[in-house]
Order: structure tokens, then C-alpha cells, then sequence
């Protein structure tokens, strides 16, 4: 059961990244901007998409900003050691459009932010109820009109887990973008798992996973929904600046199989608090805008 319990505790997006899946018998990367979990004990790939509804901005109801976010993450390699130590290597592409429009005078304009990263997950079992969880995601996020050194980034966390039958306890620190820009954060939760199908897990994040059977899953789950990147204005390399993003998500949806190891996955929710900041040359415009609906939709392989 430990391994269980830790492996649901790093993973995207990242928070991409604290999105957590339904199913608590396997492994898989899910996606999020900074800070993603594993709450799968098998590596599986993922490819979908989010759509949110337009949310207005607060100073300006003419002015309203929609979001829609297409991702995958695949596996890339994984094993352990004579110590003890398991590990996993995956990578995750994420990119997020952001349109905003005028809807009084017709006015729109696009900006596309890309994420790519390659996360290492480190996992040893220390004894019967500690076990030490590691997660290092060094990647790009950058709109990739250029590269430099500024549009590279990471997040890395570390927990350490207590299993106590049913009940086991989270705590650690990371470096991470989940609420915007990168800082270090407490990264500290209580889970709840009387059963096989039952996991209920507060904190950060929070969720409540329900297995109905191996092909059918439901979840509720409240994440931040942060991240940072660099930008380019006019596709000039020297008219660089920072774009970061804030905001919360709360949703709802399930998991089910289509055939062999193809499953399909639905989620429905609101995402609140949002802000988006752009900073230029010391100089920073911030906005914030009303809750956006959403609805994702993804295909999950999960392996042997």
C-alpha cells in the first residue's frame, strides 16, 4: 500500500501539474502547468485538450479572455537499483492559448505558451511505513519564436510519506509554479484509503477517487492552476517578457475503458480566481477576470 500512497503524491502540470487522476491502481503523468502527481503505480501516455469559457475581465466587461490548453505526456523509461530506488522518466508537452477579445469593438488578439518537460520521479521505500518521493522537472516554457536562457525553468519537490493503514500523511517542500511564478511552497496532505477503491486525500492537492470497478472510475478534485513563461512581442528576440498566470480549479468527472488499455476520460469544472500578469522591462499589467467553465477530454494507455 505504500508504494500505492507515495506514488500518488509526484508526478504535471506540473500542480500542470496537482491534477490526480481517477484510478489509484496505476501510474500515469496528468497534465497541469507546474506541479503534476502520480497516482498511478503503472506509467501511462496521455493526450487531450481543455476548453474554457470566456471570462470576462473584472475592469473591463468588453474585454474577455478564453483559454484552451492541448497536451500529451508519454513515458520514457523506468527501473530501479539494488538500494531501493525506482524511478521514472517521462515527457510532457503542453501548449496554452490565451485569446483575448473586444467584444465591443471586434478587437482579439493570441498568444500561444508552450511547456515541455522531461520529469524525473525517484521513489524509495525506506521501511515498512516511510518511503521518500522525489520529483525533478527541468523544461522549457517559452512561446519558442526563441530560446534562451530565460525561457528555461523547473520545478522540484520532495515528500516523505507515512503509511498508517488507511490513513497516511504527506509532507515536503518544493519549488514550483503552481501559483504563478516559481517559489517554495509546503507541500502537505492527509489521505484517507479504507479500500482498494476508495481514496480520499486532503491538502494539496485535495481529490476524492472513486474506483466503481478496474473499467470504470470517478473523481472530484480543487487544484491550482498556475504557471510562467517568457514571451516574445512581436517576434523581436530583444522584446522578451514574462507571462504568468493564476487561478484555481474545481471539477468533477470519471474514467472509463474502451478496449485493452485505451481508456477515455471526462472532466467538467469551473476554474476561479484567475489573473494573468505580463512584465516588461520592471514594468507589470495585471488582470483579473471573472470564473471560466471547462471541459477536458483525454485517451489514457496504460501499460503492463
Amino acid at each position: 500500500m505504500l508504494v500505492s500512497i507515495a506514488t500518488t503524491l509526484i508526478t504535471e502540470s506540473a500542480y500542470a501539474g496537482l491534477d490526480v487522476e481517477a484510478n489509484p491502481t496505476n501510474m500515469a503523468d496528468v497534465p497541469g502547468h507546474a506541479f503534476e502527481t502520480l497516482n498511478r503505480l503503472e506509467p501511462a501516455a496521455t493526450i487531450g485538450a481543455t476548453y474554457f469559457t470566456p471570462g470576462k475581465v473584472k475592469t473591463d466587461k468588453d474585454v474577455e479572455v478564453t483559454q484552451v490548453q492541448s497536451y500529451f505526456n508519454v513515458p520514457l523509461t523506468g527501473g530501479g537499483d539494488e538500494d531501493g530506488w525506482i524511478y521514472f522518466v517521462g515527457l510532457n508537452f503542453s501548449e496554452n492559448e490565451f485569446r483575448v477579445s473586444d467584444t465591443k469593438s471586434g478587437a482579439d488578439a493570441k498568444q500561444r505558451l508552450y511547456d515541455i518537460t522531461v520529469p524525473l520521479t525517484l521513489f524509495r521505500q525506506a521501511d515498512a511505513e516511510t518511503a521518500y518521493v522525489a520529483y525533478i522537472a527541468p523544461g522549457l516554457r517559452s512561446s519558442l519564436e526563441y530560446v534562451g536562457d530565460e525561457d528555461f525553468g523547473g520545478d522540484v519537490i520532495f515528500q516523505v510519506v507515512k503509511d498508517k493503514g488507511i490513513h497516511s500523511y504527506q509532507y515536503g517542500a518544493g519549488i514550483i509554479t503552481a501559483f504563478g511564478e516559481s517559489q517554495l511552497v509546503p507541500v502537505v496532505s492527509y489521505s484517507y484509503q479504507p479500500n482498494s477503491q476508495l481514496n480520499v486525500t486532503l491538502g494539496l492537492p485535495t481529490f476524492v477517487d472513486y474506483a466503481v470497478s478496474e473499467s470504470q472510475s470517478y473523481f472530484a478534485r480543487l487544484t491550482p492552476n498556475g504557471g510562467q513563461w517568457h514571451a516574445y512581442d512581436g517576434n523581436k528576440k530583444d522584446n522578451g517578457f514574462d507571462y504568468k498566470q493564476e487561478g484555481f480549479r474545481f471539477g468533477g468527472g470519471g474514467e472509463w475503458q474502451l478496449f485493452g488499455p485505451l481508456y477515455l476520460e471526462l472532466e467538467a469544472g469551473v476554474q476561479f480566481g484567475q489573473k494573468v500578469t505580463y512584465k516588461e522591462r520592471g514594468q507589470e499589467v495585471t488582470a483579473k477576470f471573472d470564473p471560466s467553465n471547462y471541459i477536458n477530454a483525454s485517451l489514457n494507455i496504460y501499460f503492463d
